[in-house]
């Protein structure tokens, strides 16, 4: 079976995409001023697409990026066995296409991490899918950072943060990004309690944290 699999992972065949306009995400800012002018800032992000393309064998990854860190991309059978690695050291974006036609139409794993930042999205090749939104915040602040994010978004996703007295000191609305994650650093904030929130299409998630 590794035999197999090995040379599968050779044969695997992909597309490279790249253009100016590879990887297009739009984002708007509805309002980023929090008190006394201190900002609260994204250390680093990623937004990615992954989706099979109709009447193909092929799986399109696409994303954009800050950060110097790397973007792995590893593909996996439906029984997890790894079959393909792909490692972007340097580019900050990219859409690139994946041709899985020397295995065929089924279920595939793809994981992409970058930094922290890990994902897994189940993709089926061939065959009808149904996609939910889902969206994630970290359980606690480490060093005073968190991870936010979603994926399969169809409407627009409005991030807010708010302090304990109930001050909105963060808004801002995504529009146009399937999938998102960064992270986000609250060190400027005053010491206090303070709740994190995700909205979309009438879906609310929210986390509370402390800023020591």
């Amino acid at each position: 079976m590794k035999s197999i699999i090995g040379t599968i992972a050779k044969t695997l065949f992909f597309a490279i995409l790249f253009s100016s306009s590879a990887a297009v995400f739009a984002t708007t800012n509805s309002g980023n001023d929090p008190i006394d002018n201190k900002k609260i800032k994204e250390s680093s992000n990623i937004q990615y697409s992954i989706y099979p393309l109709k009447n193909s064998t092929k799986i399109r990854v696409a994303y954009e990026k800050k950060g110097k860190e790397k973007v792995t991309i590893k593909i996996y059978d439906d029984k997890k066995n790894l079959i393909f690695t792909d490692i972007q050291r340097n580019n900050t974006e990219l859409k690139r296409n994946y041709d899985l036609g020397k295995i065929g139409n089924g279920v595939y794993f793809v994981k992409i991490k970058s930094g922290d930042f890990e994902t897994q999205h189940k993709i089926f090749v061939g065959k009808t899918q149904i996609k939910a939104f889902e969206s994630y915040l970290s359980a606690s602040a480490t060093n005073n950072k968190i991870r936010i994010a979603f994926q399969n978004a169809t409407n627009p996703v409005k991030i807010s943060i708010i302090d304990e007295k109930g001050k909105n000191l963060y808004d801002k609305t995504l529009f146009d990004i399937e999938n998102f994650s960064s992270l986000f650093n609250l060190t400027p904030l005053d010491k206090g309690n303070y709740t994190v929130s995700i909205s979309s299409n009438g879906k609310v998630t929210e986390q509370n944290y402390t800023i020591k």
